[in-house]
């Protein structure tokens, strides 16, 4: 009989980029740490991401933090978009030096 084999197709699609990269943020469920955490692995992959609507910012969320889907529509999109423009903000101010966060007082 045959050997269940996958299909070459599954490896191509992967290989060519099609996948965004394979970031794995620790922990389950939407904590504001997780949250954080994503918004900032989702600025990497998109520097535009102010720019973006409520809906796509959750719905990417929720794909990078391996939610249910609309699982963050009940976050507060004030919130949701805050914690975006402040990680923007750090994004941009990282010049390899320590930031204030690091520092334990």
């Amino acid at each position: 009989g045959a050997t269940a084999a996958a299909p070459a197709g599954d490896k191509a699609s992967v290989a060519n980029g099609v996948a965004p990269s394979a970031v794995i943020i620790p922990g389950e469920g939407s904590s504001p740490e997780r949250l954080s955490l994503g918004i900032r692995a989702l600025l990497r992959e998109d520097a535009d991401l102010e720019a973006r609507t409520i809906h796509h910012v959750r719905r990417e969320l929720e794909r990078l933090l391996q939610l249910a889907p609309h699982e963050l529509d009940g976050v507060g999109a004030t919130m949701l978009m805050a914690m975006v423009y402040e990680a923007a903000e750090d994004g941009d101010e990282s010049d390899g030096g320590g930031t204030a966060e690091e520092v334990e007082l």
